[in-house]
């Protein structure tokens, strides 16, 4: 199975116009066992790509955030079947308090390989995607990365201090070997950015599926 990148892309950005910003700063969110912050618009979000996907590419199955771990692992497992993997609100602690920096992150995998991915900023219309063995594009413009050309002490670097290690976090605070951090909270975002080259490094302590 090879999705149509550019219906892919469509669907994306209708499930943001329709779902996602009419409740951006309207919204009810609670935590999570974990700790984790979720909103009304990660469920809403969820339930329509699965209706969506369901009849749009029916040989695939939706693994998405918010299913119980149990559903996630058992769905992951299927290494001979096409699975969706969608976080329908990358940043939900950055949406649920106002922050403009969030995004939907959906992708195709078969044997936990990735096929074709879409990342979607609805607050500055960026639709990031790619095809494995072909490339990524941003709103249509392919992405090239070059290389970094000023020494790690003039680096940008984008750091989750949170995750790391904390003598690990200690030492990077204290005797940081970049030039300086930055860290928004949508790690499948960070990426695009990262590929588009916003910044020159990534430092990042832990991050799931």
């Amino acid at each position: 199975m090879r999705p149509d990148l550019n219906r892919l892309e469509a669907l994306v950005r209708q499930v943001a116009r329709e779902e996602l910003m009419p409740r951006f700063n309207n919204t009810h969110w609670q935590y999570k066992a974990d700790g984790s912050v979720v909103s009304e618009a990660d469920i809403e979000v969820q339930h329509r790509f699965v209706r969506e996907l369901a009849h749009l590419y029916p040989a695939a199955t939706l693994l998405g955030e918010e299913m119980d771990e149990a559903t996630q692992r058992e769905l992951a497992s299927r290494e001979d079947e096409y699975l969706w993997c969608l976080d329908p609100l990358d940043g939900t602690n950055n949406f649920a308090v106002g922050f403009p920096y969030f995004c939907i992150s959906l992708a195709l995998l078969k044997g936990c390989q990735p096929i074709a991915g879409v990342v979607y900023d609805p607050n500055r219309d960026e639709c990031f995607s790619a095809l494995k063995g072909e490339g990524a594009w941003l709103n249509g413009r392919r992405l090239r990365v070059t290389p970094v050309r000023v020494p790690l002490n003039r680096c940008v670097a984008m750091i989750d201090f949170k995750r790391l290690p904390k003598p690990l976090a200690r030492g990077m605070a204290e005797r940081a070997p970049v030039g300086s951090w930055r860290y928004t909270g949508a790690g499948a975002l960070e990426w695009c950015w990262f590929a588009a080259g916003r910044f020159h490094a990534y430092l990042h302590g832990r991050q799931k599926l």
